[in-house]
């Protein structure tokens, strides 16, 4: 089959942003490209009409709120949503951790068109086609289809631990059709870390520093809290670096009561067996290795860190799919379109 793989930002719509920050598009790019597909992953353009998008068998949009910077190729992503609305070869994705602002944005952007295509977004992608009366035309039926009608399958990151609700802040018409890919079983038995559990700093790390919950950690723990990534320039070999020295990680629940959300750290973490904590009322699902506050973490001696780490990636494993099952649900959602 042919694949188009694109979205409203670079990270759904750049290969190389992968390279160095693997994130949940890079793992759609595997498991296609595991399947024996044909993978194009690019940007799209406002453009490509119904007609130029023949030549996929199956279309996967990531979508981000269209009004955030990070939208920088929202134009494009959007004029295909529009031109392919009603087709079984669309898929949506959604990737943000931050799902509850998708409906907010687009809802802004209903209430005043024209602030899709202000001045502030002139540098985006294509914004002269986007200006043009035609062009906003287009955008604004995708964002009024996004708002009001139930979305395309949509496909997004999963964690073993999260409950049957944990599509309650994505946008309405997404969430009775969004389906929770892992395939963090692979992902980990191709990940590899040296195990420097003895000479370890006395440090904790994060993704962000910003939230309630991060806040009230830092006020309970000794070691001090570090980024993961400090700054854009550092890629997920320097975070496996950083993780292999550290106490452990300590993966933040997002604003809202949206929860915890997938990231490529977490898989890291449990290859380098680098003791995880993070809001315990989730994670304690995979047993009670997954109940330790940070500050208890902090007076375990080096060897019960190491067998609590141990004993965290023996349940994570066993509570995600299995490489096989993951693929096969990958294989009968492309199956359903390709017949449609």
């Amino acid at each position: 089959m042919e694949i188009l793989l694109t979205g409203m930002s670079s990270a759904h719509t750049s290969p190389k942003v992968h390279e160095k920050n693997f994130g949940f598009f890079g793992v759609l790019n595997k498991i296609f490209t595991e399947l024996g597909h044909s993978v194009t992953w690019t940007s799209s353009s406002m453009s490509w009409s119904a007609n130029d998008l023949k030549k996929y068998d199956a279309v996967f949009v990531g979508i981000t709120p269209p009004t955030s910077i990070s939208a920088n190729r929202a134009y494009g992503a959007l004029g295909v949503i529009e031109s392919l609305w009603g087709s079984s070869k669309l898929h949506l994705v959604i990737d943000s951790p931050q799902q509850w602002l998708i409906q907010p944005s687009l809802k802004s952007v209903l209430a005043n068109p024209k602030a899709l295509v202000k001045s502030f977004y002139s540098k985006r992608a294509e914004f002269s086609l986007a200006s043009a009366p035609e062009g906003l035309d287009r955008l604004i039926r995708a964002c009024t289809l996004l708002s009001n009608e139930v979305w395309p399958i949509t496909l997004h990151p999963s964690l073993p631990w999260k409950s049957d609700d944990e599509n309650s802040n994505f946008p309405v018409g997404a969430r009775d059709v969004a389906i929770g890919i892992s395939y963090d079983s692979e992902l980990l038995s191709e990940a590899s870390a040296p195990d420097k559990f003895d000479t370890r700093e006395q440090k904790w790390l994060i993704d962000s520093k910003s939230g309630q919950w991060n806040e009230m950690v830092s006020q309970l723990v000794h070691h001090p809290i570090e980024l993961l990534k400090e700054s854009k320039a550092k890629t997920d070999y320097d975070a496996l670096v950083s993780l292999v020295n550290s106490t452990g990680l300590l993966v933040a629940p997002q604003r809202r009561q949206g929860g915890t959300w997938w990231s490529y750290a977490i898989v890291q973490a449990l290859a380098s067996l680098t003791p995880i904590a993070s809001d315990w009322r989730e994670t304690m699902a995979l047993g009670d290795c997954w109940n330790n506050l940070p500050a208890a973490i902090e007076e375990m001696s080096v060897a019960d860190r190491y067998l609590l780490a141990t004993e965290q990636r023996r349940t994570y494993l066993e509570s995600v799919p299995t490489k096989e099952e993951t693929l096969e649900i990958i294989n009968n959602l492309l199956n359903r379109a390709k017949e449609k």
